[in-house]
């Protein structure tokens, strides 16, 4: 079975940039995922991030994009081959990124270092960049379930068995007299 990492892009003190982050926390909340599947959050060095990309055949990326559409829309890229990592690596070089490392220059890194995992990109049309705040903006945050389901669906288009986990237990019920 193949290696997958989901890689959430995103500063989460810079409100819906965090939308990357987030989807990995309810991902991982939501669902039991196999060994083969790694959750990678981008708030982590970067040498840590490449390290948990190493052996990894299938990348699928969520990051808030700019597309020109409503805050909320979700974006569903693609499998991208080599060409079209070549194409988002010539693109995205000028495109500024509010974490350390975007997505253009960490696939030019991969492909320098012979690394080229099959790519999806789930984008998130932002509404809130600008400002600082630790949550998503309404649009956004509404749009979360959709971006978790388009994860579950990638994820299960490679052959992956993700289970969603039982709903926590409500507690004790009394009996009424």
């Amino acid at each position: 079975m193949p290696s997958i990492a989901v890689l959430g892009l995103g500063n989460t003190v810079m409100r819906d940039d965090g939308v990357g982050a987030r989807a990995l926390d309810e991902l991982s909340r939501r669902y039991a995922l196999p060994p083969m599947v790694r959750l990678i959050d981008s708030a982590a060095p970067m040498a840590r991030v490449m390290a948990e990309l190493e052996g990894v055949d299938h990348l699928i990326v969520v990051d808030a994009v700019r597309g020109g559409q409503t805050p909320g829309t979700v974006y569903g890229m693609g499998d991208m081959g080599q060409l079209g990592l070549e194409q988002l690596v010539a693109t995205g070089r000028s495109a500024c990124s509010s974490h350390g490392v975007g997505l253009a220059d960490l696939c030019a890194l991969l492909a320098a270092l012979g690394r080229c995992p099959e790519v999806r990109i789930i984008g998130v049309e932002a509404g809130e960049l600008d400002g600082v705040g630790l949550e998503l903006s309404g649009p956004v945050a509404a749009a979360l379930p959709l971006v978790v389901a388009a994860v579950v669906e990638a994820l299960r288009r490679l052959g992956v068995a993700v289970e969603e986990r039982e709903a926590a237990c409500p507690g004790p019920r009394v009996a009424s007299e």
